[in-house]
This record gives C-alpha cells, structure tokens and sequence, in this order.
C-alpha cells in the first residue's frame, strides 16, 4: 500500500472535512494536485476507488473486521468493473480505510518506509563524499603542507600525529556536510552551537579512531600482506565507526550503536578501496586517499540515512505542501515543534516550542505547550500547525 497517498488523503480530510470522501469531483480536484508526483497507478486506482463508492460501502461496516472482509468483496467487485488488477484494488481501498478510518497502516517487511533508498539516503551519500573531499584536501593542502603521508622511518608517535590530524580534518568535514545535509532535509538553518558541537565531536572521535587503528595496523605490518591489507581496511573501519557516532547527534532518535555500525561499514570499504588502489603500480598514495576519503564519507552518509528509515518503529511524516514530505524518526528525545532556531521542525509565527512529540511508554505522545495537555496520537492522526502538518506513524503487529 501506498502510505503517501494515506498522508494526502488524511490532509484532504483535514482541510475539507469527511464528507468530500462521498464526493468524487471535489476529492478528485484536490487529490490530483496534491497526488501528482505519486505513481500512475496507485493514483489510478485510488480515483475508481472512490468512483465505486466504496467509502459509503465501508462506512456502514461495523467495526474493523466487517470492513476487512467488505474490502475483500469490493475489490473483486471492483476489478471485475474497472478491469484493473484486484490486487492494485485492494491496495486503493487500503489507502482509503486508512486514511478514513484509521485502519493500520503496513509498511512492508523492513518497515520504517517502502522505499529507504529514496532521495534523503542519496543526498545523504552525496553530502558525505563531499565531505570526505574536503577534508583530505584540507589535510594534504592546508595544515599538513604537500605530501601528508608517512615519511621512511618516521617514528611511531609522529606517524600517528600524521594519521590522527588528517583523520580528525575528516571527520570534521563529513560531520559537517551531513549536518548541512539534515538542516536541508528538515528545511531549518543549522545553529552555531550545532556546528561546533558536531564537528568537534567528528574531529576529536575520528582523531582518536584513527590513532587507535593506526597503532593496530602498524603491529600488523610485519604480517603478511593479507594481513597488512585487512588490518588497513579494519583501521579505516575504526576511524569510520568515530565519524558515525559523531554524526549521530545530528540525527534526532539515532541509536549510537547503529551510528557506530554504519560508520565502521562505510570505513571499511573506503578503506578496502584505498588499499585496492594502493596495489597498483603507478597510483600514488594521495590519489588512493583523494578516492577512498570520499567513499567513506558517501557510505557512512547512506549507511545512516538508510538504517535510520529502515529500522525505525516509530516516525511522524512532516507535510509542508502538495509536493513536500519528510520524515523524522520517534524515540526518547522529543522531537521539537516551534520557532527557536534549535527546534527539529521550524513553525514561523508560533512559540519557540510550541509542542513536543516523542515515545512514552510505548505510545507515541504529544506535549502541547499553548494548551498545556499531553495528547496520547494514534496510528495515522495527523495533527496540524497552520500550513505545516504531520501524520503519526507507528509499526504495528
């Protein structure tokens, strides 16, 4: 099913009431602007739904159960009208018991979102290569001064130094860029306060990373090569897992350990391509960075975009307009609503934090700070604040 669609409708039924349910031209005036970037079919699909007239048909089910087995009848009814396929039927009056009635949503066996490797995890990816971009050419060019890679016989403190700056440059870097890349995502400015706090803690963690890993691949050169090439790629790995964790401030209800695993991952491999490019004749070891820095970055950007929507249980899908959709995961930490620049979604015109919505006791909870009341939101509510709305998501058995 296709739960965009549920948000639309939700927003058309808030604005207009449920009485358009029963009305196919005004629901269809309206559904086709706020639908049109959704896909054919299911837009297809939806519009016969409500040309069946199958609202009215499930509105007088009682209870839940009589509309399942009502929606098992319709969509035969349906397909064998319209000629459409009875599955893509019953799909449509899924979208339509949701949003109207409030029957639970179904994600999909990965829950969190029907499609985790969408626009965020690729601009996340993009983020982060730039990041890794500017943070080796910061090393190479800026504070470290030409070549920045270990000289012969260079001690094992000074080796580390090396090591441990260019990394914390780095993490610098790609904390940053994917702190710019979640404002973006959000549609806010990143604070100062956000700035330093993150990219300090992607320096300091990716420095101390580094000069972890960079102690365990130097006692593992007098190996083999093999070893030498995993303890490289491990080393890498390590350097990445600091960056990850830093990165998880900027990503409200991220798990750190999560954070730890999608860094040391995206580490790995970029460090696995720097040691693939190091084994070929020709290719400087700068060159090998100037590639492999990036594919860290890129991978731990993906990586923690992609986990952070597959894996959630719980999320609210912010409306900004027809076309403007994000998601935003539910744990511990409220997610802030208001006008302080700190707020996760920014409202014009109302309170520095107007309300707070966050996981209590296994329920999805929002503080109203106008009203003062703590309201317990359900599966598919959706709750607005002027032009901004969103619609409350939860994994459900």
């Amino acid at each position: 099913m296709n739960t965009s669609l549920v948000d639309i409708v939700k927003r058309i039924i808030a604005e207009e009431g449920e009485a358009v349910l029963a009305d196919p031209k005004r629901l269809g005036a309206k559904f086709k602007v706020y639908a049109q970037n959704e896909p054919k079919d299911d837009r297809v699909a939806f519009g016969r739904c409500v040309e069946f007239g199958a609202y009215r048909e499930l509105k007088q089910c009682k209870g839940e159960d009589e509309r399942r087995r009502k929606k098992v009848t319709l969509a035969s009814q349906m397909a064998a009208k319209t000629g459409l396929p009875k599955g893509q039927c019953a799909d449509a009056l899924d979208v339509l018991d949701a949003a109207a009635f409030g029957a639970s949503v179904t994600t999909g066996a990965q829950g969190g979102t029907s499609n985790p490797l969408g626009k965020r995890t690729i601009a996340f990816g993009v983020a982060g290569a730039l990041g890794g971009i500017a943070g080796e050419l910061l090393g190479t060019g800026v504070f470290l001064g030409g070549s920045a890679s270990a000289s012969d016989g260079e001690d094992p403190v000074g080796m580390m130094f090396r090591v441990g700056t260019r990394a914390a440059l780095v993490g610098l870097s790609v904390a940053v860029a994917l702190l710019v890349a979640q404002s973006v995502f959000l549609k806010k400015r990143p604070t100062v306060k956000s700035f330093l706090k993150t990219g300090a803690m992607g320096a300091v963690l990716g420095g101390i990373a580094a000069c972890l890993a960079q102690a365990v691949y130097s006692s593992a050169q007098e190996g083999s090569g093999a070893v030498e090439a995993v303890s490289g790629a491990l080393g890498w790995g390590v350097m990445g897992a600091g960056i990850g964790l830093a990165v998880s401030t900027c990503v409200p209800n991220f798990p750190k350990g999560r954070a730890i695993a999608a860094g040391f991952l995206g580490g790995t491999i970029g460090g696995t391509l720097f040691g693939a490019l190091g084994m070929v004749d020709g290719i400087p070891d700068a060159v090998g960075r100037l590639v492999g820095f990036p594919v860290l970055g890129m991978f731990i950007g993906m990586t923690i975009s992609y986990i952070e929507e597959a894996l959630r249980d719980a999320w609210i899908t912010v409306i900004y307009g027809p076309k403007e959709r994000r998601t935003v995961a539910l744990g511990k930490q409220p997610i802030v609503f208001g006008s302080a620049p700190e707020s996760h979604i920014y409202l014009a015109k109302e309170p520095p934090t107007r309300a707070l919505v966050e996981i209590e006791g296994g329920e999805v909870v929002m503080h109203d700070k106008q009203t003062g009341k703590r309201q317990v939101l359900h599966n598919g509510e959706q709750v607005s604040f002027g032009k901004i709305a969103f619609v409350v998501s939860t994994e459900e058995a």
